[in-house]
């Protein structure tokens, strides 16, 4: 246990007596995939750090960041006992460390020297969450003007692109591959700045992914990640984003962003196709009646 706790920067300021002190105020917690921690709205008194797996918060149904071993969340139930502001889930089996916040309270007054330090720790990961929130909700909100706006599928797909390599740190490039539902092929909707992808790789990306998000390296050349665009559980298209490097190509919140920004642009094509439609319809009505 606590070699778990040295190994997460949130509890490093504590020393060996200190962390041993610890264990007596803590919990081992298991979860199953797809289990809930707690839910959104009801009360939170402690906090919790991944020992092992990943967690998924999400707020309203909508998944904000992925969290992984070494991470802490809910940290501010040490603070008192105020409605959790997200939801917490499991994504595969996860071991975690949990906290009370009243023992946290009892253990900080017997250690104050690192308590003190331990609550400047608390602040930095408070603020950094938050960073991270903002993120994800201007790069929803900026994507959501731009399919209010009146686009083409075209020039809509390429302007989310755009937008979109704003918020992943060194993109290299970027592809958006749409459904065309006459062919039923995938075609190039739009393409920024790209150094390993074209349409034919991209082709053969979407093949491999389907229905599933996927990472796939190309040796001497870097990496790319592969999200697809759904309604309804249909595939309207995917955004393909790539960097240089064979490493994971974006970090857990950059992946949600893309998720995120993909699964809009599926309803900006929905709406895009409906107009379509009425606008053939309209041209058929005056056709049909010019030939009365």
């Amino acid at each position: 246990m606590i070699d778990t706790l040295k190994k997460s920067g949130f509890f490093s300021v504590f020393d060996e007596e200190a962390l041993q002190g610890l264990q007596s105020h803590i919990q081992k917690e298991d979860y199953e995939g797809g289990q809930e921690i707690f839910a959104e709205a009801t009360e939170g008194d402690c906090m919790y750090l991944i020992a092992s797996g990943q967690v998924e918060i999400s707020k309203k149904g909508r998944v904000l960041t992925r969290l992984e071993e070494g991470d802490i969340f809910g940290e501010m139930g040490l603070f008192g006992n105020d409605l959790r502001s997200a939801s917490a889930v499991s994504a595969g089996r996860s071991r975690l460390i949990k906290i009370k916040n009243k023992d946290m309270e009892k253990f900080l007054f017997k250690y104050p020297d690192s308590g003190c330090k331990f609550l400047f720790n608390a602040v930095g990961e408070i603020s950094q969450r938050l960073r991270q929130t903002s993120s994800y909700l201007v790069a929803v909100y900026e994507t959501g003007k731009i399919i209010g706006a009146d686009y083409s599928s075209q020039e809509m797909s390429q302007r989310i692109l755009i937008r979109l390599m704003d918020e992943i740190k060194d993109s290299t490039g970027g592809i958006v591959m749409i459904y065309n539902r006459y062919t039923g092929l995938f075609d190039l909707h739009a393409s920024e700045n790209n150094l390993i992808l074209d349409e034919e790789k991209a082709s053969f990306l979407i093949e491999e992914a389907g229905s599933l998000e996927i990472f796939k390296t190309y040796k001497g050349e870097g990496s790319v990640f592969i999200s697809p665009s759904m309604d309804d559980e249909k595939i309207k298209g995917y955004i393909i984003i790539e960097k240089k490097g064979t490493e994971s190509p974006l970090s857990s919140n950059e992946e949600i962003i893309t998720s995120a920004v993909a699964n809009q642009l599926a309803l900006g094509l929905v709406k895009t196709d409906s107009k379509s439609d009425e606008e053939a319809r309209e041209l058929f009505e005056r056709k049909k009646f010019e030939n009365i």
